[in-house]
């Protein structure tokens, strides 16, 4: 919970895979080994899984894009898990988002929305030593089961911290992210260097788009006008 001394301060809702961690390169990897496991001609490159990754996640690229049957996705997503393993695999941070985090978190108050599990990402956060940055992580377990774009998604952590709907802006790389901050009443920036590529977020009308974490940090300062 927001401590009072912090209370008169604006709040940023950060999604987290593809504006903070760079899990795209970690999954076109993973996707990659699949791939060639099945003996599919297909590979992933960045600029192939921006082109055609749309709202519903990756679930439709193994028919669409990589030839699977429709009946035979449930066992490919379970060779996937064995392929990732037990083994608890870190991404790395985008350039110069864990200097952005640090100074955004002197005068703002920063969260996390994100559909990955709260513990991972708390995981993450430790081992580059940003966890303080921020005031709470809602994984998809504090979600309520939520999903992206529903309003919902993005109105809990408003509802339970109080927040007024004026003074939060959620920053994302997909368009779900904006058009379910705008549902529930917020403003949103778009990223460019996550899942989804300028051209479709900027169809969202989001405030803004930001091309790198300085252009970021400008618009954030923009929006909220501390």
């Amino acid at each position: 919970m927001i401590t009072s001394n912090k209370k008169a301060r604006n709040n940023i809702f950060f999604d987290f895979d593809g504006v903070i961690a760079d899990s795209l390169t970690l999954t076109i990897k993973i996707t990659n080994k699949l791939l060639a496991l099945y003996k599919k001609p297909t590979r992933l490159t960045l600029q192939i899984f921006r082109e055609n990754y749309k709202t519903g996640g990756l679930l439709p690229m193994y028919t669409q894009l990589f030839g699977f049957k429709p009946e035979e996705v449930a066992e490919v997503l379970e060779t996937r898990k064995k392929i990732m393993g037990n083994k608890f695999i870190f991404p790395s941070l985008y350039a110069g988002i864990p200097a952005l985090l640090r100074r955004l978190s002197k005068k703002y108050n920063l969260f996390i929305l994100s559909s990955a599990k709260s513990a991972n990402i708390n995981k993450i956060l430790k081992k580059y030593k940003l966890d303080a940055c921020f005031v709470k992580i809602y994984g998809q377990e504090d979600l309520d089961k939520w999903h992206k774009p529903d309003p919902q998604y993005f109105l809990i952590p408003a509802h339970q911290q109080k927040l007024n709907k004026n003074h939060i802006v959620m920053i994302g790389d997909s368009v779900d992210d904006i058009v379910g901050a705008h549902r529930a009443g917020f403003a949103a920036i778009a990223c460019s260097w996550g899942w989804q590529k300028h051209q479709e977020l900027i169809k969202v009308n989001p405030e803004a788009v930001a091309n790198t974490p300085k252009e970021l940090e400008q618009h954030i300062n923009s929006v909220l006008k501390p």
